[in-house]
């Protein structure tokens, strides 16, 4: 048994392999236990050693782990094991670290030019860095106790990195192969340059974000790029790619951080990137009640990512530079939408052409013209982004020019969906925002590529995959999905059709689930799997096979356990601090300093006291703009781009593609030539052929029959039920988390706000914005019951599992009746009915708060809304380019040239819309006050004595004109009232219609309440 004194080494040493290789950060990148010179160095200092870095080391965890010349490892397996136990530990590095860094610095002799050993072997080196013999007997000893808790070890380090929720880096060390060895070689052959450089590699093949693919199939691509002029990678690496013994385990690694890159770009490769690929396409689909819309976006990267203006001069038909404004997106990502700024269809038919002003000789940006454009889901951009070919297994939409092909390009893009993609994708026209000329196909998911290439862009890169896609993703650094909602397991196999699909669980490495096909192709909804939650491995292996073809990690999170920080949040910020005066702000989620006696708090539904405003007024029966008289609108020409010749190549897509010539060497997976007259370069996977010259042969017959796959899941009510325990595991957070988890149910940016409005209004989450209505941070009240009048009780917010098990079994005890329902557009809901007052009255024991009448009790501790415009806070009136005025009469936006007047405004300056208000005496100071959308328009609605809201009280409903939702908690309170979001409807306006919101359920009382406060 290993001495106190050496344990005592040991440990030091492991503290400084935690401390100098998984340093804390706030944007902690992959982490790899990646032993160079410098950090060898800096393990060394950290443990007080001051003589070699590598002998010190090596020492130490010999100390502990070699007894009478053999390799045990039970001592130090007993102590990781009461490392996961004490939770008091379990934040603390895993006592593992030191021993694996010795695995690692074994792994990095392998394959040396003077090694002594066959160049793939392992446990030679291992048994020589532990000071061991290299005789048979001794290696495989050494083999042995190695193979028997390699994984346990790696896994722990996986586990602790994941449990510090990537502030300490993300886990990386997964085998791909070679399960033993693999992932010390994953570790150990890729130096940190060379990693980050890897994003020049993606960029170029057009790699997304956060891809899955199977390493070999890379390996082509690599080839390729790693003997190019431009390629910024080491001599070290392109020598290692040398070894053909080194190559599977390269891509393997590529593959990893490719999976882990969330679309960041290094400065060095920032200014690679603008030169290879310059603009793309990027395109939100929202789909509401008034159907789906599609809107188009161009895209390229530039600017400082802190710096919100920036703007740049395109080319249009007449050849003329015109300057137009970017909006930020991710990074230095910049977006520049169509909608009436560039003609969409001339943009997706010509060749797009941009310079930066401040350095007018540089290489234009450039996008070429494609008959067909496909589009890629990308969860870091939120959107779908235009790539070189669609990808297996993904979310994607195509573009298609209507006239392509003599007209028959459209036809034949069905044809080849309809043959390889699972079914569920649509067909979208004009009325859904496409624009004219074009044809668009979504909800695309390629389960196998088509042998013909008529059209290339439908011939994936990858054609061996596994996927785990769809589902809820939990926003976090580490990859994780809700339990309620987790993903699908997607596999398409064109090589071997026979395999099999294994769900692993990483805490006693039991198969928990196994699947199988002959067919190629296979889609499990793991919803239907009613797995646990925690920690899964998904093994895709061939039939009979010993090891996996591709393997993922599924981590499952349920909204019953928050993360460590929920429980030590203040509980003032779930709080609306709401009064007079100033505090005014806080009633449309401003957050405001509390005055000394003058405001009540509101979390959730929940008001500490009721203001004790006097206001008194009765909801109208009818409005001015329901018998509108439209304003005359503006007519701004967008901006048109020169589009080529329809006899050009580009139009005919007769393209001159010169191709390299190629030697006797090996088969290449792909070919790349470049177009002689427009330039375009297309790039096809050498194992696509065209099907009228394929000898007899060649390829297999298909095997996958798509339509035996389950359709494409369109309903988003499980979503739904995923983003809610998603936001419960959470427990509070930023925007960006709830931006990320709405274009989950519904990919777009404008759901994106839709999201935090809906969880907002119904309670589910407190919201703190700025006074335009952005959104800061968000937060979600514990464990709150809704009365209504009519008896019914609902469960909103956050609920422990203790606490909701324990009113669930009272209730039905009690002979409750309890529903669970699904509405269109919200969360699903927990009703209960008939609820006695008996259990209600001692809820307050198990930390539950019930609140009767809570849309009442909301409107009692609100101040009226002109209390809110009052002390907004005022500046100078924004700069912009063109201005409109809200006509309070039709409630319509109209175009204006005076903005010196009272009312709201919307202005535009380039992409961003601002929001104002102004009063007589702003304008005489020249001021503004910027404001949402929603409270501008009530604001000066109420100034104009035009309310917007009219009440229909034979059906107790409550109206406005769509886009004219009730701002702040005096929306929450419209909702309350019924527990449902307001639902569109029509109803007559003169001689024709009007698009309208309706809050239901809301009586007399509460009406007057609600209208004297938005109009006093």
């Amino acid at each position: 048994m290993a001495s106190t004194e050496a344990w005592d080494t040991y440990t030091r040493w492991n503290d400084a392999v935690a401390a100098t290789v998984y340093p804390e950060a706030e944007e902690a990148g992959s982490a790899y236990l990646d032993l160079d010179d410098d950090i060898l160095a800096g393990i060394a200092a950290a443990a007080d050693w001051d003589g070699d870095p590598t002998a010190g080391l090596c020492e130490a965890v010999a100390g502990v782990v070699v007894r009478d010349g053999k390799l045990r490892l039970d001592q130090l397996t007993a102590r990781r094991r009461q490392w996961m136990r004490d939770a008091r530990t379990r934040r603390e590095p895993p006592p593992v670290l030191a021993f694996l860094a010795v695995t690692v610095l074994a792994a990095e002799h392998m394959g040396a030019d003077d090694s002594p050993f066959a160049k793939n072997a392992y446990y030679p080196w291992l048994s020589r860095t532990l000071g061991l013999g290299n005789d048979k007997a001794v290696l495989a000893d050494v083999q042995k106790h190695y193979s028997a808790r390699a994984e346990d070890y790696w896994g722990a380090l996986n586990w602790w990195l994941e449990e510090c929720d990537g502030r300490r880096g993300l886990p990386t060390a997964y085998a791909l192969s070679h399960r033993y060895v693999g992932i010390p070689l994953s570790q150990a052959l890729v130096r940190d340059g060379d990693r980050r450089r890897f994003t020049h590699f993606f960029l170029k093949y057009g790699l997304a974000p956060g891809m899955e693919i199977n390493g070999q199939d890379l390996e082509s691509y690599l080839g390729e790029w790693l003997t190019l002029d431009s390629c910024p990678a080491s001599v070290n690496l392109k020598k290692l790619w040398k070894r053909e013994a080194t190559r599977a385990r390269i891509a393997d690694v590529v593959a990893l951080e490719l999976a882990a890159w969330d679309g960041t770009l290094d400065k060095d490769v920032e200014d690679v990137a603008g030169s290879m690929d310059s603009v793309r396409l990027l395109a939100d689909l929202s789909r509401g009640f008034f159907g789906t819309n599609l809107s188009l976006m161009l895209s390229t990267h530039g600017g400082d990512k802190d710096d919100r203006d920036f703007s740049l001069e395109l080319k249009d038909e007449q050849s003329e530079w015109r300057e137009v404004a970017f909006a930020q997106a991710s990074g230095n990502l910049r977006v520049l939408p169509l909608n009436g700024t560039i003609d969409a269809a001339s943009a997706l038919g010509g060749i797009v052409e941009m310079r930066d002003p401040a350095n007018p000789g540089a290489k234009p940006l450039k996008r070429h013209p494609r008959a067909t454009i496909p589009l890629v889901f990308d969860e870091v951009q939120q959107a779908f982004v235009e790539r070189e070919r669609l990808q297996l297994n993904a979310d994607a939409l195509l573009l298609v020019r209507a006239d392509g092909q003599r007209g028959k390009l459209a036809k034949v893009v069905e044809d080849v969906l309809a043959s390889h993609a699972r079914p569920g994708w649509i067909r979208l026209g004009g009325d859904a925002g496409v624009p004219a000329g074009w044809v668009a196909f979504a909800g695309v998911q390629l389960f196998t590529p088509p042998l013909e290439s008529k059209v290339p862009e439908l011939v994936p890169l990858a054609k061996d995959l596994l996927t785990l896609a769809g589902g809820i993703r939990i926003p976090s650094r580490i990859r994780k999905w809700s339990v309620v909602a987790p993903p699908e397991i997607r596999v398409s196999l064109q090589t071997m059709p026979a395999f099999e699909v294994h769900v692993v669980s990483l805490k006693d490495d039991a198969v928990v689930r196994s699947w199988g096909s002959d067919e190629g192709a296979l889609v499990v909804a793991l919803a239907d799997e009613r797995l646990d939650a925690g920690d899964y491995r998904v093994e895709l292996r061939l039939a009979g096979a010993k090891d996996p073809l591709q393997q993922g990690t599924l981590r499952l999170r349920s909204g019953d356990a928050h993360e460590s920080e929920l429980s030590q949040r203040d509980a003032a910020d779930t709080s609306y601090i709401v009064g007079c005066g100033c505090s005014a702000l806080g009633a449309i989620g401003v957050r405001v300093e509390a005055a000394a006696n003058d405001h009540v708090k509101v979390a959730g539904i929940y008001a500490d006291a009721q203001l004790g405003v006097d206001v008194a007024g009765t909801a109208p029966k009818a409005a001015a703009w329901m018998h509108p008289k439209p304003p005359a609108a503006s007519v701004s020409r967008p901006l048109l781009i020169a589009n080529p010749a329809p006899e050009s190549c580009v139009n005919t897509g007769a393209h001159h593609l010169v191709y390299p010539k190629f030697d006797d060497g090996p088969k290449q997976k792909y070919i790349s030539g470049e177009c002689k007259y427009c330039g375009m370069v297309k790039r096809s996977p050498g194992w696509a052929k065209i099907a009228a010259k394929k000898p007899v042969g060649v390829h297999a017959a298909q095997t996958i029959d798509v339509a035996e796959l389950p359709p494409v899941e369109a309903g988003d009510g499980r979503l739904w039920a995923g983003a809610l325990d998603a936001l419960r595991h959470l427990g509070s957070g930023t925007d960006r988390q709830l931006a990320n988890l709405a274009t989950q149910i519904e990919p777009g940016a404008i759901f994106g706000g839709s999201l935090a409005a809906t969880l907002e209004t119904l309670g589910h989450i407190d919201v703190e914005r700025d006074a335009a209505g952005m959104v800061q941070g968000w937060a979600m009240p514990e464990c709150q019951v809704a009365v209504r009048a009519d008896g019914a009780a609902e469960l909103l917010g956050y609920w422990s599992q203790d606490a909701r098990s324990w009113l669930l079994r009272e209730a039905e005890d009690a002979g409750a009746r309890i529903d669970e329902t699904q509405g269109a557009g919200q969360p699903p809901r927990t009703v209960l009915t008939g609820v006695p007052d008996s259990v209600l009255d001692v809820a307050f024991e198990q930390g539950i708060t019930v609140v009767d009448e809570p849309s009442w009790q909301l409107l009692c501790a609100l101040p009226p809304l002109s209390a809110v415009a009052t002390a907004l806070r005022r500046g100078p009136l924004p700069g912009f380019k063109s201005a409109e005025w809200f006509d309070t009469e039709s409630a319509t936006w109209a175009a204006t040239t005076d903005v010196d007047r009272s009312g709201a405004f919307r202005l535009t300056k380039g992409f961003e819309r601002i929001y104002v208000l102004r009063t007589e005496a702003d304008v005489e100071r020249r001021e503004a006050a910027r404001a949402s959308v929603h409270l501008a328009k009530h604001v000066a609605s109420a100034w104009a004595g035009k309310p917007l809201a009219v009440y229909m009280e034979a059906k107790q409903t409550l109206v406005v004109p769509r886009g004219c939702e009730i701002p702040g908690l005096y929306g929450r309170a419209a909702a309350l009232a019924s527990g449902v979001m307001p639902r569109p409807a029509q109803i007559k306006a003169g001689a024709s219609k009007r698009k309208v919101l309706a809050y239901t359920g809301i009586d007399r009382v509460t009406a007057d309440r609600l209208h004297a406060l938005l109009n006093s």
